[in-house]
């Protein structure tokens, strides 16, 4: 009879778990927009430890920076003004400052430090007053744009803005800091330009039409270094992380034949056809250590780049047709579904060696924007993609549909490149989102820009949301899968933690029993797990295995529960 209760039991707990199978990932926990009837575009956002949500980009003409039922309107001075804008972790509105000149002016990137005093680079044009206060700190552009670097303090105040360039065009892309507080930024630049913010001169020479840079200051602004890369007819960067040792990777694009050694020796990289990908690290003097480059003869992006506390290097873009992701003597291709373009992820290990690639596409183009690694190594990838695509890069099936253009998507995947969840939200016209980050308690942020009317409750909910312009800003936020309590007889409440969990589970039963009986079994019914605990609580084992859905079966008497967690 006991035998016979418990297949019951463990056929019971099956059913369920493939009716959750699709609808396990992240829950919806708000969305915030943000617009006016012009020009608006978030394009980075951070964290704190607190929680707090920091966003920066541009907008034109007047907008209500409060998201909630308050106002808070800046007004552009020029064509596009740079914004910032605090949120608590609830998306309530804190603050927000803009600065901006007569011309265009954007924020790019922004990177917080341990005291969550907050950097940002971009680009401007003509003179700018950098202080978002009363105070005035102007800074004047050499030619049609320069490179600036910002930092304010946690609360929007004004602490230093550095600028840099030449008499052409430069561009800071992306800000990155390190420990010590020192401040990288990536970007492009034409002809020659004065890296050095301060009284001395430290110039680089573009070699081709535009090269790329690395500079690197100190927390109060002054100047450490700046190299330069390229030297082809095009190159780009697109995305830079500095990992714990101050070393720097940087993605982007290039064509015909570039050098990314920036010091006396050469490092040349060549382009089949039209443009390839390019992954390079420097150490934190800004010394060559390694670069990589991935291509076919059709063009192919490096939009995203992220490295996890063992140096591996995760990146994501798109790529179009057959492409070999193995950038060593070995080949590893990839074909494109349709020959459109497609979304790549690719890991390479500590030394830029190859360890694997997936691919994710439809018949339409689809391409990742941003990739961030959590502290378990799972991957986070966010984009747009078109029709139906098949998020799982597996032999599994896990569509997801537009109902527009274009839609935006999060995808998770574990350290091995298998699928864990995805997400879609989106209207009728083309959404899309620019970058993504997460906090330590397993909440994912996404953000950029929406036309229309968007549903950002990717589950069951509707949490609509209408742009009052051509298109809106938005930041989502989607929270931790709950833990699934399947049966429980149990009078007290059960808390189980971590969950997910790498292996060592807590479970509070509310009070001590004389007998419990505990059971593991995997997805397949498995048992992995049998345990008996007496007048213990809460009560601590570890789930043997590897990753999945377990699910964990306690009786004691005629109680029972079933509950179900996640092994990363």
């Amino acid at each position: 009879m006991e035998t016979e209760l418990l297949k019951k039991s463990t056929g019971l707990v099956l059913s369920l778990f493939i009716e959750l199978l699709t609808c396990s990932g992240q829950n919806y926990q708000w969305a915030k927009s943000i617009g006016g009837i012009l020009y608006e575009n978030s394009m980075d956002i951070a964290l704190d430890n607190e929680g707090n949500i920091y966003a920066c980009g541009q907008f034109e003409g007047t907008i209500d920076f409060d998201p909630g039922p308050g106002v808070s309107n800046l007004t552009s001075k020029g064509f596009t003004d740079i914004f910032v804008l605090k949120l608590d972790s609830a998306g309530n509105f804190l603050w927000a400052k803009s600065m901006g000149g007569s011309s265009n002016d954007i924020g790019s990137s922004i990177a917080l430090d341990d005291s969550a005093n907050i950097c940002i680079t971009g680009y401007f044009s003509d003179t700018v007053d950098f202080d978002p206060g009363p105070g005035i700190s102007n800074l004047t552009s050499i030619g049609f744009s320069d490179i600036f670097v910002l930092k304010l303090d946690s609360s929007g105040n004004f602490l230093w803005a550095r600028g840099m360039g030449g008499s052409s065009y430069e561009v800071g892309i992306s800000i990155g800091l390190e420990s010590t507080g020192n401040i990288y930024v990536a970007g492009h630049f034409f002809g020659t330009a004065d890296f050095d913010p301060g009284p001395e001169t430290n110039n680089l020479i573009s070699l081709g039409s535009a090269d790329i840079f690395i500079l690197k200051l100190n927390s109060s602004g002054n100047f450490i270094w700046a190299k330069s890369m390229g030297g082809g007819a095009y190159v780009s960067v697109s995305d830079m992380s500095v990992d714990g040792f101050g070393n720097v990777h940087t993605i982007g694009s290039f064509s015909n034949e570039i050098d990314l050694d920036p010091g006396v020796g050469t490092s040349i990289l060549t382009a089949l056809d039209a443009d390839d990908i390019y992954i390079s690290k420097l150490d934190s003097s800004g010394n060559y250590l390694w670069a990589v480059g991935i291509g076919g003869f059709y063009p192919d992006y490096g939009t995203s780049i992220a490295v996890d506390n063992s140096g591996n290097v995760f990146a994501t873009g798109l790529y179009e047709n057959s492409v070999d992701f193995d950038p060593g003597l070995e080949t590893f291709y990839l074909v494109s579904y349709g020959r459109t373009r497609d979304i790549f992820i690719l890991k390479l290990d500590v030394d830029g060696n190859f360890v694997w690639a997936k691919s994710i596409g439809g018949n339409d183009s689809d391409s990742g924007a941003s990739i961030a690694v959590d502290g378990s190594n799972n991957l986070y990838v966010n984009g747009s993609f078109s029709w139906t695509v098949d998020f799982d890069p597996g032999d599994e099936i896990s569509n997801l549909i537009s109902n527009g253009l274009s839609d935006i998507f999060i995808l998770k995947l574990d350290s091995l490149g298998n699928f864990v969840w995805a997400k879609g939200v989106g209207g009728t016209s083309s959404d899309g989102s620019n970058n993504i980050a997460l906090d330590g308690n397993g909440n994912v942020y996404t953000t950029g820009t929406y036309r229309e009317i968007v549903d950002f409750d990717p589950g069951e909910g509707v949490s609509d949301f209408t742009s009052e312009g051509s298109t809106d800003m938005y930041i989502l936020k989607l929270g931790p899968t709950i833990m699934a309590v399947l049966e429980n007889s149990f009078e007290n409440g059960l808390t189980i933690y971590p969950n997910p969990t790498s292996s060592i589970i807590n479970l509070d039963m509310g009070t001590s029993y004389d007998e419990l009986y505990i059971v593991i079994r995997n997805q397949l019914g498995q048992e992995v797990l049998e345990k008996s605990f007496s007048g213990a609580n809460p009560l601590q084992f570890n789930i043997e295995g590897t990753a999945g859905i377990y699910f964990i079966e306690i009786s004691s008497g005629n109680k029972r529960a079933t509950l179900k967690i996640v092994k990363e």
